[in-house]
């Protein structure tokens, strides 16, 4: 009984639950800082291998998500042409190291389509007001099919892309919203 009475002067430790797998262990064991999530070790190890990105499971803050958001609004509402005349490109850096966090192959496909239209987009801009000659007329109107087919390509994806995120892409948005 004295062994008993010890015991209870000796405060226990709160259990936490980890988001991943379910298992309680002591409050210390479970990463509570580090990330949206309260991860034991086990878990912790995996979820930095897989860095797996689902709505609710990411390592993404909200202004980064708000980021892929717009450019989805961005292209969807104004076209391809429209995201370049809006100066959108000036933060396709940000988007690109973004999208390289989860680094999937829709993640990829994205990336390769939004560098082009920016590479064409920079190449018209480039040569627009030459097009009185017929060489550089011809390279501005190929910059102008290509910035038209990233925008094609990137509406074929729209969905599936913003879908990976947990997110709605603009278009299912819109046509939701008035009823199509």
């Amino acid at each position: 009984m004295l062994r008993k009475d010890i015991y209870s002067f000796v405060e226990t430790e709160e259990l936490a639950t980890c988001s991943v797998c379910g298992n309680e262990f002591e409050e210390t064991e479970i990463n509570m800082t580090d990330y949206e999530l309260d991860l034991c070790s086990t878990c912790e190890k995996d979820h930095k291998i897989t860095s797996t990105i689902q709505r609710g499971y990411t390592m993404l803050t909200d202004k980064e998500l708000e980021l892929i958001s717009h450019y989805d609004y961005q292209v969807l509402n104004n076209g391809m042409s429209g995201w370049l005349s809006n100066h959108q490109y000036k933060q396709i850096f940000d988007f690109v190291e973004i999208l390289s966090k989860r680094n999937s192959a829709i993640d990829q496909k994205v990336i390769a389509i939004f560098k082009k239209a920016t590479i064409s987009g920079m190449e018209y801009l480039q040569h627009k007001d030459s097009t009185f000659i017929p060489e550089i007329k011809e390279i501005a109107d190929e910059s102008l099919i290509d910035i038209e087919s990233c925008g094609k390509q990137y509406k074929e994806v729209a969905t599936e892309f913003m879908n990976s995120y947990g997110m709605e892409d603009y278009l299912t948005k819109f046509t939701n919203n008035i009823g199509l």
